[in-house]
C-alpha cells in the first residue's frame, strides 16, 4: 500500500515523496500532493506530478537515492517524465478561502484511455 495525501499547505511544490527509513529495508511513508492539482483543468499536471513522484518512489526503493540525481533522471525518463519538473504549465489555484476541493475529478480522456 502507498498512502496518498492531499495537502492544503503546499504552496510552492506540487508533490512530495516521503521516504521511510527502516533497519533493514527502505519504504515509502506517503506521497503528498498539492490539493490544487485536484481542481478541474489541472488533469495533465496531476498526472505529470504523480509520475514524477513515482519516479522518486522507484529511485528510493531500488537505488536508495533521494533527490533529482542521475538515477532519478533514469527512472523519470523510463516513466515518460521530463528530467526536471514534469509540468511547465501554469497550475490553476484555488482562490483563498473560496474553492473547497471535495473530490478527485476524472482524469483527462487520453489518460483514461491509457489506463483502460
Amino acid at each position: 500500500d502507498l498512502p496518498l495525501r492531499l495537502s492544503n499547505r503546499m504552496t510552492t511544490r506540487l508533490g512530495q515523496m516521503v521516504p521511510g527509513f527502516g533497519d533493514v529495508s527502505r519504504s515509502v511513508v506517503e506521497i503528498a500532493l498539492n490539493v490544487d492539482l485536484m481542481l478541474e483543468g489541472n488533469g495533465r499536471e496531476r498526472i505529470d506530478t504523480i509520475v514524477h513522484e513515482m519516479a522518486h518512489v522507484a529511485d528510493w526503493l531500488f537505488n536508495g537515492e533521494l533527490g533529482h540525481g542521475s538515477s532519478w533522471r533514469g527512472w523519470a525518463e523510463y516513466a515518460g517524465c521530463k528530467e526536471s519538473a514534469c509540468t511547465e504549465e501554469t497550475l490553476r489555484r484555488r482562490s483563498r478561502g473560496v474553492t473547497r476541493v471535495t473530490r478527485v475529478p476524472r482524469l483527462p480522456g487520453a489518460a483514461r484511455e491509457l489506463a483502460a
